[in-house]
């Protein structure tokens, strides 16, 4: 990918810059260990070359490591057009024949009914306003018998207000994720994924590896390397990151309780 100007990151949104400096490259709720769960569960390896769609892909790291993993036709969809380009440069790096990605609205999929066997989400349904609304669409692209999961944090108590309204923030300056935000308790989601009108509902719920990302040493030094250059150079990001980086840390520490998990849901149309 060309390098972007100094406006031009000023200008991005927090979730796309992390994925120009290269930091998103593995999962953030429950780790790869997570991932691995949603596939078990999915029991992928049973079908027969499945079609499946990501959603929310990001830079398609979880796309690519599920296409090298099956014999299956992956797509992976998601609203930035930054992060869609990333995710097609380092599949086409890898040749990576059964990937194809498209830029796509979660609440209105650019896919005909009934096209996938399976669509499954890693942390995207939780950041959109509607969830019920994501999940119709979800089912409305599914096969008959085809199969849905996500992968998302929720709460065990309601959040003090001072927490709700600062990680209310963040995601206005993320400008791709929304501030409709919410992070939810288990029978709060249940009954969301009723109201989508799924069958064979199971949710599973898991307490460590919460918050967890991934990188290798080298990694780790190239990206903060990058986000310390890039901040140095451009106030507008400092604007934006700054209190990115303190909330980041005091949500850590809230997670260090029993007050938060993350769950895998699955079902089926």
């Amino acid at each position: 990918m060309r390098k972007l100007s100094n406006e031009e990151i000023g200008n991005i949104g927090l979730y796309e810059f992390q994925g120009y400096i290269g930091a998103m490259t593995s999962p953030t709720f429950g780790g790869w260990k997570g991932v691995d769960r949603l596939i078990e569960l999915l029991d992928i390896k049973g079908m027969e070359r499945p079609r499946i769609l990501e959603v929310g892909c990001s830079t398609g790291y979880i796309t690519r490591y599920v296409a090298q993993k099956f014999d299956c036709e992956m797509v992976g969809a998601d609203i930035s057009e930054l992060l869609i380009e990333l995710a097609r440069e380092e599949s086409e790096r890898l040749n990576l024949a059964n990937v194809s990605f498209e830029r796509a609205n979660a609440e209105s999929l650019p896919f005909v009914d009934n096209s996938f066997d399976i669509v499954y989400g890693e942390a995207i349904t939780a950041l959109v306003s509607d969830p019920v609304m994501v999940l119709k669409e979800y089912r409305r692209v599914l096969k008959k018998g085809g199969k849905v999961a996500t992968l998302d944090l929720f709460t065990n108590e309601s959040l003090g207000s001072e927490f709700y309204q600062e990680m209310k923030n963040i995601m206005i300056m993320s400008n791709i994720i929304g501030p409709e935000t919410d992070i939810r308790t288990l029978k709060e989601w249940e009954n969301i994924f009723k109201e989508a009108g799924f069958n064979d509902i199971k949710i599973n719920d898991y307490y460590e590896d919460i918050f967890v990302r991934e990188y290798s040493f080298a990694e780790k030094i190239m990206i903060s390397i990058r986000v310390i250059y890039n901040m140095a150079i451009n106030r507008g990001l400092r604007r934006k990151l700054g209190p990115m980086l303190k909330f980041v840390k005091k949500f850590q520490n809230a997670l260090k309780g029993d007050s938060f998990g993350y769950f895998i849901f699955t079902g089926v149309k």
